[in-house]
């Protein structure tokens, strides 16, 4: 079976490489013949047409009808949100493009090119579990950050966030004169 593998991680700061091995040896065990990998180094909150790898896959999707699935590691490699996550489920899936998600073995279509509803079920709650996940990991760094800020103004004696009303500073005089923060 013809297949493509599809990578994401959020930043540069993360390696692409150990994602594409572990992909690459697991098809090769399935007996599947990888055609190509896109990948994308991006937030899986952003748009689908910002993500380079993903519509570069789509475009190969639609020019070599032969190949069957999409391979990813996990659920949110799609996308961190139900709807882009859904979205391109439903896109794979008019083009008769199974989705193959690794680390539970699930696919979104049955060999015979038909929906497979436990997929599906399967997918539309990971989807909403990656979407909570994101979600929480942002709501606990903007906490960290507020309580850090907060700390840093009241150990100097300054009570409040931001200036003061009525500020005529530059920004780049305000941020030279406030580096520690």
């Amino acid at each position: 079976m013809k297949v493509v593998i599809l990578n994401r991680i959020s930043s540069s700061t993360q390696s692409l490489q150990s994602q594409s091995d572990d992909l690459n040896k697991y098809c090769d065990l399935m007996s599947w013949e990888v055609c190509g990998e896109f990948s994308d180094i991006i937030s899986g909150k952003s748009k689908n047409e910002d993500r380079e790898g993903l519509m570069k896959m789509f475009s190969f999707l639609s020019e070599n009808k032969d190949i069957k699935k999409v391979v990813v590691w996990e659920i949110s490699r799609l996308g961190r949100t139900i709807s882009s996550i859904n979205s391109n489920i439903d896109k794979l899936t008019d083009i008769g493009v199974s989705v193959h998600i690794k680390n539970l073995s699930i696919d979104t279509l049955k060999i015979d090119g038909s929906v497979d509803l436990i997929g599906k079920l399967m997918c539309g709650i990971l989807s909403s579990l990656s979407e909570l996940e994101i979600n929480q990991i942002k709501g606990r760094l903007d906490r960290g950050r507020k309580s850090f800020v907060e700390k840093n103004l009241k150990e100097k004696g300054v009570s409040g966030l931001g200036r003061k009303i009525g500020s005529i500073k530059s920004d780049e005089k305000f941020l030279e004169e406030n580096k520690d923060i």
